[in-house]
């Protein structure tokens, strides 16, 4: 459950860090905020090894499943679970420093 949410509030802030236009509701601080969250999600994500950003970033912004992944990486399935991990705890980890 809690990695589901971790997941998720990642998946958001990735998202968030790859819209261009902020809506227009937001004021100036917020989407001040919102930059600076996905100016730190961005060097992060850059921070990690080639292999695992790869799979993070097909995972949360392609929408695939790890199964997906396996099969268009022509990779192990556990090879792919254990890149996402690794480099979601990196990830974690990076974020957790810079705040």
């Amino acid at each position: 459950m809690r990695a589901r949410q971790r997941r998720a509030r990642l998946r958001e802030a990735l998202q968030e860090s790859s819209i261009a236009d902020p809506p227009e509701d937001r004021s100036p601080e917020d989407n001040a905020l919102r930059g600076e969250e996905s100016a730190a999600v961005r060097a992060a994500l850059s921070g990690l090894p080639d292999e695992q950003r790869q799979t993070i970033e097909i995972a949360f912004f392609g929408g695939k499943t790890h199964e997906e992944i396996a099969q268009s990486l022509n990779q192990p399935l556990g090879t792919i679970k254990a890149r996402i991990r690794r480099g979601m705890l990196k990830l974690r980890d990076s974020l957790q420093q810079d705040s």
